[in-house]
């Protein structure tokens, strides 16, 4: 009989215990910069972005690094200038890229940077020099 990789114990948010169905989430707490475990998926759906990452048996744990990471482009996320009612080809596209780089694990800037260069690669030279400049501008803002 095969083993199953999946986790036990509980989940982090409702404490029910973990099925082998489940699809498991790491919940982070951006803030404080740590791991609170693991919870189903359907519970980390209220979370904010940014602060789940699909649990795969083979891939350790968020580090410290990659948490810090995923806060600045939490922060960028809810940045004045990307606000969801501000729907221009330019915001759109930098809050894809953003979302991709969530969804991607990126852990540092130079990653970062080289995933929205390929990304913008596919985009007129002027619209993508906007899009850069609207994401240099708020992954600098404090």
């Amino acid at each position: 009989m095969v083993k199953s990789r999946r986790p036990r114990g509980p989940c982090c948010l409702c404490g029910r215990p973990m099925s082998p169905w489940a699809i498991p989430v790491w919940v982070l707490d951006l803030d404080e910069k740590r791991v609170l475990g693991l919870a189903h998926s359907t519970c980390a759906k209220k979370l904010p972005p940014g602060s789940t990452i699909l649990y795969k048996p083979d891939e350790p744990p968020p580090d410290e690094a990659e948490i810090e990471f995923r806060r600045k482009i939490r922060d960028a996320l809810e940045s004045p200038l990307l606000t969801p009612h501000i729907k221009t080809d330019v915001v759109l596209c930098a809050r894809a890229i953003l979302v991709r780089a969530l969804e991607a694990r990126i852990k540092d800037e130079a990653t970062f940077w080289r995933l929205a260069k390929e990304l913008l690669a596919r985009h007129p030279a002027e619209k993508a020099g906007k899009v850069e400049q609207l994401l240099r501008e708020v992954m600098t803002h404090e």
